[in-house]
């Protein structure tokens, strides 16, 4: 999460592998209420268990754009993030990522 990325992993009745689910967030502290905010950032990226990637909502940010709901700063922090993830799964795969995430 501190990437700007959660990483969820869907799975089937058996327990089996559908697919993990990236979300591209954006992560902060309330420190009067001592809890996390995290909010989407409108592009995901699903990975599929035969290891197909398939990048979900990039529509959803320029809407957004479109309708003024979100800034320019934040439709380019939501792509540069998407971008980096989707170089670490390109190049190290997803299972990197759940590895990290488990650390964590």
């Amino acid at each position: 999460m501190q990437e700007g990325y959660k990483v969820s992993k869907f799975v089937d009745k058996c327990g089996d592998l559908v697919y993990y689910y990236c979300d591209i967030i954006d992560t902060s502290f309330d420190e009067n209420e001592k809890k996390y905010i995290f909010s989407d950032l409108l592009a995901d990226v699903i990975v599929y268990k035969d290891g197909r990637v398939k990048v979900v909502d990039l529509g959803e940010i320029a809407e957004a754009l479109e309708n003024n709901l979100i800034s320019m700063d934040i439709a380019k922090k939501a792509l540069m993030r998407l971008d980096k993830l989707l170089m670490v799964i390109y190049e190290t795969g997803i299972e990197c990522l759940i590895t990290k995430e488990m650390e964590i």
